[in-house]
């Protein structure tokens, strides 16, 4: 069998198509972890004063009298 009838009929077992498939596999979990890392690191900075207070909330409020700042 030719390599171009193997390409149609059986591409998987080609040494080319099995190092291009690790290599696309690896290289987007990579960027995939980036994105997420990327993601979550936003997220807290947007939301960074509202976690703090839920986080706090005995130092920014009080049972009687007025809410502190």
């Amino acid at each position: 069998m030719t390599w171009q009838e193997q390409w149609l009929h059986q591409p998987q077992t080609l040494w080319f198509r099995r190092i291009i498939f690790q290599f696309h596999l690896w290289s987007g979990l990579a960027v995939g972890l980036y994105i997420v890392a990327i993601s979550i690191s936003g997220s807290i900075l947007v939301y960074r004063v509202s976690c703090v207070k839920r986080m706090n909330h005995s130092l920014t409020s009080s049972l009687f009298g007025r809410t502190f700042n």
